[in-house]
């Protein structure tokens, strides 16, 4: 009797030596986030469109359109249409030959002065230094297509580089940082006489 006494003590040390397993939480799934009513939609449209839809141009009426915006219109369209070749989609093809450019290179003087000279006459320095600096890519580009058909196309050369370096001081007129620096319109119109004068000469013997 006394042995079952001690084996049983023995048995009643060891249950409560022995280490107690921990009572782990529930685990509990996070509800799920609501959704907005239009968010919901969206996300249906998102879920049933393919990978690789299909952008689908809008219908347009061009009898509607005038030169101006059917030519921006016509661009758009291009821009989108792999058959055409890279120069076609990017509008780097809009003058297709000397001629063109040495046409529009003609007309450029007028163009300065309503881009330029008109906004600089009015003291209106930032939107005479926008349109001087989306001027300056056609100019370079009508200069460089006409004098590469010419004799004397280095000396043509020299002479563009020089105006552009002009065209470029008078950029610099233009630049305003208030208070420290704002443009003085006496000597901006001195610039830009400048580079028209220059620019002048350089059409006369381009054409």
């Amino acid at each position: 009797m006394a042995f079952a006494v001690a084996k049983n003590a023995v048995a009643a040390r060891a249950r409560a030596s022995a280490p107690r397993a921990s009572r782990a939480a529930p685990c509990m799934a996070a509800p799920a986030p609501k959704l907005s009513a239009a968010a919901a939609g969206l996300a249906l449209v998102l879920s049933a469109a393919p990978a690789h839809a299909e952008r689908i141009l809008p219908a347009i009426n061009t009898g509607t359109l005038d030169k101006g915006e059917m030519d921006r219109m016509l661009t758009i369209y291009e821009a989108r249409d792999l058959e055409l070749d890279q120069n076609d989609r990017k509008s780097f093809g809009d003058i297709k030959n000397v001629d063109q450019a040495k046409e529009r290179l003609g007309k450029t003087v007028g163009v300065l002065d309503t881009v330029v000279g008109t906004p600089l006459g009015k003291g209106a320095f930032l939107d005479a230094r926008s349109g001087l600096r989306r001027a300056v890519g056609t100019i370079r580009y009508d200069i460089n297509a006409v004098a590469a058909t010419k004799a004397n196309k280095n000396e043509l050369k020299q002479e563009a580089q020089a105006l552009y370096a002009k065209i470029e001081a008078l950029d610099l007129e233009l630049v305003s940082v208030p208070p420290a620096k704002v443009p003085n319109k006496e000597k901006a119109s001195a610039a830009y006489d400048t580079v028209v004068a220059d620019l002048d000469a350089i059409v006369a013997k381009l054409g």
